[in-house]
């Protein structure tokens, strides 16, 4: 759903890879098939499977969060035009994906549980900083589990917590959940600081 003056529109993703927008009116049933409204679909260049996501960003932007059986997309959409803002994020193994607040920065959290670590399938998380210009292409910050173990699933399902005023990293493994109380970016500066209050 999209603001369009005093009411939602819909904005879909089909399973041919184009974005369409359509009048929020669909919901209320048709009597004959709807007609994406303007501007015309577009064609986003990646084909979505079952677990491809619309996430909504700040600035009347989404974020297209796409997954199938070879590959991964990460991509920022202008919600109005549905032209593409900057480059995407192609990296297969992509599972899920959801939106950090931190301030008035934005990053994408996104979960690749397949991915090797230290020799082993056992997953990592990739943060990627989203701004005016689109999505950064490199990792922000890679997180994984200390100890990885085979088949950890680390990064199977993220999300944004919040917790004590701070929305902190979530991040769900085949068994067991991890939370980021504090977190540092890989150029060493602080995302968010020490969250836990201690007596």
């Amino acid at each position: 759903m999209i603001r369009s003056g005093a009411a939602d529109d819909v904005i879909a993703w089909g399973g041919n890879g184009k974005l369409y927008r359509y009048d929020g009116t669909v919901f209320n049933g048709c009597a004959t098939m709807q007609e994406p409204k303007a501007p015309a679909p577009v064609a986003t260049g990646f084909t979505p499977g079952a677990g491809s996501q619309i996430l909504a960003l700040n600035g009347g932007k989404i974020l297209l969060q796409g997954r199938n059986n070879t590959a991964g997309f990460l991509q920022v959409f202008d919600a109005a035009t549905l032209a593409p803002v900057g480059g995407s994020v192609s990296l297969g193994g992509l599972a899920t994906a959801a939106i950090l607040d931190v301030g008035t920065t934005q990053y994408v959290i996104a979960g690749y549980p397949t991915n090797i670590t230290d020799g082993k399938t056992a997953g990592q998380v990739l943060l990627f900083k989203i701004g005016a210009g689109g999505l950064d292409t490199a990792p922000a910050l890679t997180l994984n589990d200390a100890q990885p173990e085979g088949n950890q699933s680390f990064g199977r399902a993220v999300a944004a917590m919040p917790y004590h005023g701070t929305n902190l990293i979530a991040v769900a493994a085949d068994n067991e959940i991890f939370v980021y109380f504090r977190a540092s970016l890989t150029d060493g500066s602080q995302l968010y600081g020490e969250t836990r209050q201690g007596r």
